[in-house]
């Protein structure tokens, strides 16, 4: 006798980010079900499938266990908990003894290397070249990817944010520090998202560069690193991550000389050179 066979469809909401489709195909020899779910906010999707002997005891307590399984495998969520990232943009000392420019015109040099914790920006440029290129022409006519390339650096990256997350934006500046806020609203794929995923290694960044007094009195003159600090926010748990990210070593904007207080228009940089090296 030949069996027959149909397909029961259904959809529900197991969440408010989730939704579930079951497939029951029923035939003399029971009731087998495939529950494809969408997670929106982990951006992936998860099988679950079982086999009833009796299509009778096909039920939607049957469903629900099954879809409590899927939960169960699930990876925890990392990055679709923060909603909001504040990007701050400034310069860390990176020798704790100044070297003494005696005054205007005077010019010393300073050495340096120190260990962070950090991630380089290096490496996140090279995943916004990635995200470049998956986009559709329309979507790249507006973003020029040259900012991605070579001495482009944390400005290169601070270009492309706002084009990745198509959120909302807001800039500031006070002194010599710079910094933004971005709404994470999306749950699709994007930088920011590729960011929060990252931990943070050891880097070594060592390097030289001239200090050149400007002002008629005597400045402790010190070397600064450009760092970005990225603050993520879950505006509903208050839960917090906060990433470190270093300048390239190609930018003109690496390094800095200062005084005490950080870079300062009472010293001049020359001829700065700097590696960012990552530590295994």
């Amino acid at each position: 006798m030949q069996a027959t066979m149909y397909m029961l469809l259904t959809s529900l909401a197991i969440t408010s980010a989730s939704v579930v489709e079951t497939g029951c195909a029923i035939s003399g020899d029971g009731c087998f079900v495939n529950i494809h779910q969408k997670d929106k906010s982990d951006r992936q999707t998860y099988h679950t499938m079982a086999l009833f002997a009796d299509p009778a005891e096909f039920d939607g307590d049957h469903i629900d266990d099954m879809i409590d399984m899927t939960k169960d495998d699930r990876p925890d969520e990392e990055t679709a908990k923060y909603d909001k990232a504040e990007l701050e943009e400034t310069y860390g000392m990176a020798t704790e003894v100044g070297v003494r420019v005696a005054g205007r015109g005077a010019y010393a040099i300073l050495n340096f290397k120190v260990n962070i914790k950090a991630i380089s920006v290096d490496d996140i440029l090279r995943d916004a070249r990635k995200e470049y290129d998956s986009w559709d022409s329309k979507k790249q006519s507006t973003f020029d990817r040259k900012n991605l390339e070579g001495k482009a650096g944390i400005d290169g990256l601070l270009k492309f944010l706002p084009f990745s997350v198509g959120g909302k934006y807001s800039k500031t500046e006070e002194n010599s520090d710079e910094s933004q806020t971005l709404e994470m609203n999306s749950t699709k794929d994007n930088l920011l998202r590729t960011i929060a995923d990252k931990q943070e290694t050891n880097i070594e960044i060592s390097g030289q560069l001239g200090a050149v007094g400007r002002s008629y009195i005597p400045v402790d003159a010190h070397a600064y690193v450009r760092i970005l600090h990225i603050k993520f926010t879950n505006k509903e748990t208050k839960e917090v991550k906060e990433v470190s990210v270093v300048e390239s070593d190609k930018s003109m904007k690496a390094l800095q000389a200062g005084d005490e207080y950080g870079p300062s228009d009472k010293v001049r940089t020359s001829r700065p050179k700097m590696k960012v090296t990552k530590l295994f």
